[in-house]
């Protein structure tokens, strides 16, 4: 960038006045006299910004970084609903230790266990999977 201007007036202008070294090259595209250099840095510029787009789309793992990176906000929101459901589910385990327990007591206290287990799988699938 910072090469731009004195490339434009010390290299392509001069270039592209009549005479110059890239007349044959580029004066029919882009025509000769004040700003013809210029734009001929635009044209090459435009080619290398090609380039380096085709060669970046030509290497698998940066086509591929969308897929490959997980989305930095969506694994932290993830974590942190698993976290709020753990916390829900330990809460509730907490009530029922706090007392004796009834049949239907037990009968939840088994549904927190294999709650606990899913949620534990769904966690270990997450990590996964980002």
């Amino acid at each position: 960038m910072l090469l731009a201007g004195p490339l434009a007036d010390h290299i392509f202008e001069p270039a592209m006045q009549e005479g110059g070294a890239l007349i044959r090259i580029f004066g029919g595209f882009v025509g000769t006299g004040p700003g013809a250099g210029m734009a001929v840095m635009f044209i090459i510029s435009g080619v290398l910004g090609v380039m380096v787009g085709l060669t970046g789309y030509s290497v698998p793992i940066i086509r591929n970084l969308e897929d490959i990176l997980p989305d930095h906000d969506s694994e932290a929101l993830c974590k942190t609903v698993i976290i709020e459901e753990l916390n829900a589910i330990l809460e509730k385990r907490r009530l029922l230790l706090s007392q004796s327990l009834s049949r239907a007591q037990q009968t939840e206290l088994k549904k927190i266990s294999s709650d606990l287990r899913k949620l534990g799988r769904r966690n270990f699938e997450t990590q996964r999977n980002h």
